[in-house]
């Protein structure tokens, strides 16, 4: 996998959080070793669905630009 900020190799990590709270949480994710970036499968969905909702967004903008010109 690479990095989509920086390009770099991503790592397998698990990350933890044990102090805070009461509920102890886990998840698996990667670590870019170059930039440090954090990905994990939710970020990765809420990234898809960001550009997903984004796409439709554009076009009309475009369309009204070519009609204006």
């Amino acid at each position: 996998m690479t990095c989509s900020r920086c390009g770099g190799v991503m790592a397998a990590e698990e990350f933890s959080n044990l102090t805070d709270g009461m509920v102890p949480w886990f998840y698996a994710g990667w670590r870019c070793l170059y930039c440090g970036d954090v990905v994990d499968p939710l970020i990765l969905r809420h990234r898809s669905r960001g550009r997903q909702a984004a796409e439709p967004a554009k076009q009309p903008l475009a369309r009204a630009r070519r009609r204006a010109a």
